[in-house]
């Protein structure tokens, strides 16, 4: 338990993955510094044992726990609300950053070694968070991120499984450039073959914020039941009839909306497009002064 990396993978939630990050954003050295002044747990018995966390080193005083985990488990009550909405990116670069870019928003990460990082930030600041971090580190900046949302974890898989899955994707990468590889949930990292047949998976930098700045305009555009029924529309396998209720849905909507989704032309999109389309309007923010409906009634 020498690494950052040793402390990441016992993490069976996104709360503690999350909590792990900002101990290790406090105390970079913690994990080497312990490695070498703390002992190791006794064996498991009705009475003592080790942590029960990391089941390595021993437990302090009155506590289930070590002092790493500890630390983690009291900061993970405070953090669990802000891992329901955040989403991982594990990167494998040709260089890790030197320092992550400056965010109006709060981001949690760990520069793991010269090729690897970790951050997590909200799941509608991506777009935005991706801008920065490409302009920050240039054109020279190549490898694969991958990026999947947090999740409270289960009886038979936990985050660190995913975060396992994430590294051992590694292996077919080439580093001529750099590219992001979606997840709309964790569990789709186990199922790899069947998303990149269908072309959700991989991307390239400009195309994946391209996909998320559509989204936003998206969300703007067109209320929520307007977005349920358009999926309607495209969902339908006759041609004729989607042909009727698509000339039909777009005389319903506001004329923006209608311009945007004709210069896209949404209509032609394959089920696979419509599908991954519609995975990233979680990860889509949505800013109600930026609403077409807003903004014509404030010019009004």
């Amino acid at each position: 338990m020498q690494h950052a990396f040793d402390w990441l993978r016992i993490c069976k939630t996104g709360g503690e993955l999350l909590s792990t990050l900002d101990l290790l954003s406090d105390e970079p050295d913690l994990p080497s510094i312990i490695a070498k002044e703390d002992r190791l747990g006794v064996p498991q018995t009705a009475f003592d044992g080790s942590c029960l966390r990391c089941r390595y080193y021993t437990r302090l005083t009155n506590t289930h726990y070590c002092y790493f985990c500890n630390h983690v488990m009291t900061r993970e009550s405070i953090i669990r609300p802000f891992a329901r909405h955040s989403v991982i990116l594990w990167g494998f670069v040709n260089h890790s950053p030197i320092k992550m870019p400056q965010t109006k928003f709060d981001i949690f990460y760990n520069i793991l070694d010269e090729k690897h990082f970790i951050c997590c930030t909200n799941r509608w600041h991506l777009k935005s968070f991706l801008q920065e971090i490409g302009l920050s580190q240039g054109p020279d900046w190549l490898g694969l991120i991958q990026i999947f949302p947090v999740f409270a974890g289960g009886e038979t898989t936990t985050m660190s499984d995913i975060l396992c899955s994430a590294v051992h994707e590694e292996k077919n990468i080439m580093l001529n450039q750099l590219y992001i590889q979606f997840y709309a949930t964790p569990y789709q990292l186990f199922t790899k073959k069947d998303r990149d047949r269908e072309g959700k998976l991989t991307f390239t930098m400009s195309e994946f914020i391209g996909y998320l700045e559509m989204a936003e305009i998206f969300k703007r555009g067109l209320y929520l039941e307007e977005q349920d029924r358009l999926l309607e529309v495209l969902n339908l396998k006759d041609p004729t009839e989607k042909q009727f209720y698509w000339g039909r849905f777009i005389g319903q909507i506001r004329s923006e909306a209608r311009d945007f989704l004709d210069s896209w032309n949404m209509r032609l999109w394959v089920p696979e497009q419509v599908s991954l389309f519609y995975e990233l309007l979680d990860f889509a923010k949505f800013d109600p002064d930026k609403c077409i409906s807003n903004m014509f009634r404030n010019e009004e």
